[in-house]
Formats: structure tokens, C-alpha cells, sequence
């Protein structure tokens, strides 16, 4: 019996540790797949959305002012 071979070549972290079961196998050629980078396209365009937001603050308050008017 060899120390080298059963404690950490073969059954400790060789085949069954992170080589065939861990890694090998299941993991994707013996590494962790690694994430999707991250999502790097344009940004939202945030002054059409101000706009928008804006205009309708502006036609609220216009209906507030008029029902004011009326009472």
C-alpha cells in the first residue's frame, strides 16, 4: 500500500475527489465552468424616460389646479 497513491492521487483527490466525479465528469474537463460574463451592452436611455415621468407629473398637477378652479 502506498500512501501517496491511496491518500491523495487516486481516491482522495485524484479520480474521486475533484478528477472524474467532481470535476472530470460532471464539472466540464476537470474545472467549474465559470459564469456568463456580465451583461456589458448600452444602458437604458434614462432622459427619454424623464421626459416621460416629467409630462405626466406636469399634466397631473394640471387637472389638480383645474378641479380646483371648478370647486
Amino acid at each position: 500500500v502506498n500512501p501517496g497513491n491511496h491518500g491523495g492521487g487516486n481516491q482522495g483527490g485524484g479520480n474521486h475527489g475533484g478528477g472524474n466525479q467532481g470535476g472530470g465528469n460532471q464539472g466540464g474537463g476537470g474545472s467549474v465552468p465559470t459564469p456568463p460574463p456580465a451583461n456589458t451592452g448600452q444602458q437604458v436611455p434614462v432622459p427619454a424616460a424623464v421626459w416621460l415621468f416629467g409630462s405626466g407629473l406636469v399634466g397631473l398637477m394640471g387637472l389638480r389646479r383645474k378641479s380646483k378652479l371648478a370647486v
